[in-house]
C-alpha cells in the first residue's frame, strides 16, 4: 500500500458510511458500505482480511479512497445504490435486464384510470417519477396481451388514450360490444367504475380469492335486486377469475405476499432468481444474469435485494432469503427498514434455513440453476456459431464484436445510415447508433456509407490501432506455434479502453455487394484501421438445368481481395447470424427514416399556411405533439403557442378547417 493511503485510513472514522475506492486515472472502481469505515476499509490491506479476486490489484491500482459519513447502516445501504448506479463501478455488480422491462401501469389518481401496457429501460427513473401502480414484469409482449384482452372483456375499463377521452365525441365500437361504459361521453357511476378499477387491482396483484369473494357478494346483490343481466356480467367475470386461479400454483398454505430470492453460482458467473407469491399462489417469477462476479454471496444477494426493489413499487409482505446475511454485506435489520420506508408499510426480511418453507427457497434456487442453465447453453451455442464465421470468413480469430451498417433514402431525400452491433452473438442494444447524412447530395448510397465509416472510424486512434495490430499479429504468431487461439477479446480492446475511445469491432458487416465493400474497405485503410470487413448481398440466380423454375434468393458474402463471393449453406446458422444481424440493421434504419421522413411531411404541411414558417410550423408541433391534434384546435389554443398572434392563429384555425394541409 502506498504510504499516503496508509496514512489516509489511519484517520477514517470509526463510524458506519460508504467508501469509494478510485484509480490513479480518477474513476471510481469499487462502493461499498460499511458499519466501521476504518476498519472495513483497512481489511483489504491485510494477508488474512479480504479474499476477493478483485483485492490484491488495489495496491498497484488505486489512487485514493474517499469515505462519506452515514448515522445508520441503513442510510449506508441506500447510498450505496445511489453511487453504484451513478458511478458503475468496475468492480461492483451492475444488476440489469437483457430486455427491457414491461409492465402493466394503473394510475387510481386519474378520474378513470385505465390499464395500459410500459416499457422502459431506465425503470429506476421511471418508478420514482410515477406514483401509479405497477404490475409484473411479463415476460413476453404476448402474455402482457392476453392479460390485456381478459381484463378488457371482463373488468370493462376504458382502453383510450387520454386525449381521446377528452375530446370524443360519440362512443366508439368499444360501448357497443359492451367492453366499456364510454365515461368519456356519458354519464357514468364514478363509484361503479371505481369499483371496477379496484378490482382490477385486486386480480393483477394475485388476490384472486379475495376477489372472488368480491363478485360473488355483487352478484347475489344484483340478483336480489332482479338486476339478471348485471348478475350474468359478473357470473362470467368470476368464471374468468376462476380459469385464471385454477393455472396458478398454490405453494403456501399461509395467505401472504411474499418474495423469495435465490442464488446460484459457478466461479465468477451465476444467476440470481425471484419467485413472486401472492396469497400464497405462485404468480410469477425473475432471473439476473451476474458476469465477471467477484464478491461473496451475501454481498451478491443483498445486492440483488436491493438493485429491485430500487427498480419497483410492488412490494410484499416478507421477503425472504436462504440464509442470514454477513454484516459486511448488509444486515437483515438494517435492509427490513429501509424496505418498509420505501413501501410506506412494514416488510419483514427473513432468513429459512430449515423448516418446511424451505422448499419454496429451494424451488427459488432451482430456478435460479434452470435460467443459468438455459443462459450458459445459449452462450455456448453462440461461441459455436462465431468460431464457424470466423472459420468461412477466414478471419485470425472469433468475432465477438460484429457491427453492421446500411444506408436508407427516398429518391436522394432524407439520407440516413445506421449501425447494430451484436456482441457474443447477441444485439447490444446499447450500442446502436443513427446517423443524419448531411455531405453527400442526390441518391449515392456508396459516398453514404464513406461518411458514416469515417464519422465511426475516424477518431484519433493510430496508436491504438497500431497496438491492436501488434497484439494479433502475436496471436496469429502463437496460433501457428500452438494450433490454437487463447480467447482474449477483452485483451484485445484494452488499449480503446484506455484511450477512452469506443472498442474496435472484430468484424464490419455492410448491407450491400462489392460497390460498397469497395467503398468501406478504401475508407477503413485511409483512415489506418486494420479491421475485417464483408459485404452481405442478396443475389437471385436459377437452378442449374431448369428453365421454368422460378429464381431463388441467394445471400452471398464478398470479401477484401477475392473475386468470387463466399456462398454459406442457406440453412447454415452462421448465414443465419449474419442475416439476422443485416435484417436488424435494416430494420433499425428503415424505422430512423420512416420517423425522419414523417417529421419532415408534417412540417412541410403546416409551411404551406400563410405566415407560418419552419420555426413556428415545428412550435406548433411542440405545443400540440401532432398534426392531428391541431385540426380540432381553437383560435386561443393557437394564441397560447410562443410566436404566435391572435390574428396568425385565426389564418391557421381557418386554413385548417378548410383543408389546406390535408
Amino acid at each position: 500500500m502506498k504510504p499516503e493511503l496508509a496514512e489516509k485510513i489511519d484517520r477514517l472514522p470509526e463510524s458506519p458510511g460508504v467508501y469509494l475506492m478510485r484509480a490513479t486515472s480518477g474513476d471510481v472502481v469499487y462502493v461499498g458500505k460499511a458499519v466501521h469505515l476504518r476498519a472495513r476499509v483497512r481489511s483489504y490491506f491485510h494477508r488474512s482480511g479480504d479474499t476477493r479476486a478483485f483485492v490484491p490489484m488495489l495496491g498497484e491500482l488505486l489512487g485514493d479512497i474517499e469515505t462519506i459519513v452515514t448515522r445508520t447502516e441503513k442510510e449506508a445501504l441506500l447510498l450505496e445504490r445511489t453511487l453504484i448506479a451513478r458511478h458503475r463501478p468496475r468492480f461492483n455488480i451492475i444488476f440489469r435486464d437483457d430486455k427491457s422491462y414491461l409492465s402493466l401501469r394503473v394510475d387510481s389518481a386519474h378520474a378513470w384510470p385505465r390499464v395500459e401496457a410500459v416499457r422502459s429501460r431506465n425503470v429506476v427513473l421511471r418508478a420514482e417519477g410515477d406514483a401509479a401502480r405497477h404490475f409484473g414484469p411479463y415476460h413476453s409482449a404476448t402474455s402482457i396481451r392476453e392479460t390485456l384482452s381478459l381484463l378488457n372483456r371482463h373488468f370493462q375499463l376504458r382502453t383510450c388514450s387520454d386525449y381521446e377521452l377528452a375530446h370524443r365525441k360519440r362512443p366508439c365500437i368499444q360501448y357497443d360490444i359492451k367492453r366499456c361504459p364510454a365515461p368519456c361521453v356519458l354519464p357514468v357511476d364514478g363509484g361503479e367504475y371505481r369499483a371496477r378499477v379496484e378490482e382490477t387491482i385486486l386480480f393483477l396483484s394475485g388476490r384472486g380469492r379475495e376477489l372472488l369473494d368480491q363478485l360473488l357478494a355483487r352478484m347475489k346483490d344484483a340478483s336480489e335486486a332482479l338486476e339478471f343481466e348485471r348478475a350474468a356480467q359478473i357470473r362470467d367475470q368470476i368464471s374468468a377469475v376462476e380459469r385464471s386461479l385454477e393455472r396458478q400454483a398454490a405453494i403456501l398454505e399461509a395467505r401472504v405476499d411474499t418474495d423469495v430470492f435465490a442464488l446460484h453460482r459457478e466461479g465468477d458467473v451465476g444467476e440470481g432468481a425471484v419467485l413472486f407469491v401472492r396469497a400464497g399462489q405462485l404468480v410469477g417469477a425473475k432471473a439476473w444474469p451476474l458476469k465477471a462476479v467477484v464478491l461473496p454471496d451475501d454481498e451478491v444477494l443483498a445486492g440483488l435485494v436491493a438493485a429491485h426493489y430500487s427498480a419497483t413499487r410492488d412490494f410484499p409482505e416478507e421477503v425472504w432469503l436462504p440464509r442470514a446475511l454477513s454484516p459486511d454485506a448488509v444486515g437483515i435489520e438494517a435492509l427490513g427498514e429501509w424496505l418498509s420506508e420505501r413501501s410506506g408499510r412494514r416488510v419483514r426480511v427473513i432468513a429459512w434455513e430449515r423448516g418446511e418453507r424451505r422448499r419454496v427457497l429451494e424451488l427459488a434456487l432451482e430456478n435460479a440453476r434452470t435460467a443459468f442453465a438455459v443462459r450458459m447453453s445459449k452462450t455456448e451455442r453462440n461461441r459455436e456459431v462465431l468460431e464457424r464465421v470466423s472459420e468461412k470468413l477466414h478471419l485470425l480469430r472469433r468475432p465477438e464484436r460484429i457491427e453492421c451498417y446500411d444506408i436508407s433514402n427516398l429518391q436522394g431525400t432524407d439520407i440516413v445510415g445506421a449501425r447494430v452491433v451484436f456482441v457474443r452473438g447477441e444485439p447490444s442494444r446499447a450500442d446502436y447508433r443513427r446517423y443524419k447524412v448531411r455531405g453527400v447530395a442526390g441518391q449515392d448510397d456508396f459516398a453514404a456509407m464513406r461518411e458514416v465509416l469515417r464519422r465511426r472510424f475516424g477518431e484519433k486512434r493510430r496508436e491504438t490501432t497500431e497496438t491492436l495490430s501488434s497484439r494479433r499479429s502475436e496471436e496469429k504468431k502463437k496460433k501457428n506455434r500452438t494450433g490454437a487461439v487463447a480467447d482474449s477479446a477483452s485483451g484485445l480492446r484494452d488499449a480503446d479502453a484506455g484511450a477512452g475511445l469506443e472498442p474496435l469491432p472484430d468484424l464490419v458487416v455492410l448491407d450491400g455487394g462489392p460497390g460498397q465493400l469497395g467503398a468501406g474497405a478504401a475508407v477503413l485503410k485511409d483512415l489506418g484501421v486494420t479491421v475485417p470487413i464483408v459485404g452481405l448481398a442478396k443475389a437471385r440466380v436459377k437452378s442449374r438445368g431448369a428453365t421454368n423454375e422460378p429464381e431463388q434468393t441467394v445471400e452471398r458474402v464478398f470479401l477484401v481481395g477475392r473475386k468470387n463471393p463466399v456462398v454459406l449453406p442457406p440453412a447454415s446458422r452462421e448465414l443465419q447470424l449474419l442475416m439476422r444481424i443485416r435484417d436488424e440493421t435494416h430494420r433499425f434504419v428503415i424505422t430512423f427514416h420512416r420517423h425522419r421522413r414523417g417529421k419532415a411531411a408534417r412540417t412541410s404541411r403546416l409551411e404551406e399556411i400563410p405566415g407560418v414558417g419552419r420555426a413556428r410550423a415545428r412550435a406548433i408541433l411542440r405545443h400540440f405533439g401532432s398534426l392531428k391534434r391541431t385540426e380540432g384546435a381553437t383560435i386561443e389554443e393557437f394564441a397560447r403557442v410562443p410566436g404566435i398572434s391572435k390574428r396568425l392563429a385565426a389564418q391557421i384555425s381557418q386554413a385548417l378547417r378548410r383543408g389546406v394541409t390535408q
